[in-house]
């Protein structure tokens, strides 16, 4: 499942680019901001959950969740 969730990301990742390309202003900073969660999920994907708490590994946070839902709101 993990294998398939990182071809998803990188699937959606490559899609918004290829969007970017045609958007201009705060809709593409939008876009850019997603793209960058979306490499901080891969990261998040790469690692097991059951890692030490003194482990540094990017996670995705409340906050990302909390602000694309507010953007795809928006759109």
């Amino acid at each position: 499942m993990r294998v398939a969730a990182y071809g998803t990301v990188d699937e959606a990742n490559a899609t918004i680019g290829l969007a970017r390309l045609h958007t201009l202003g705060n809709a593409d900073q939008m876009l850019s901001r997603i793209q960058n969660d979306l490499f901080d999920l891969g990261a998040d994907l790469c690692r097991p959950n059951d890692v030490t708490k003194s482990d540094k590994t990017l996670r995705i946070v409340t906050a990302q969740v909390t602000r694309l839902e507010v953007e795809i709101d928006a759109m």
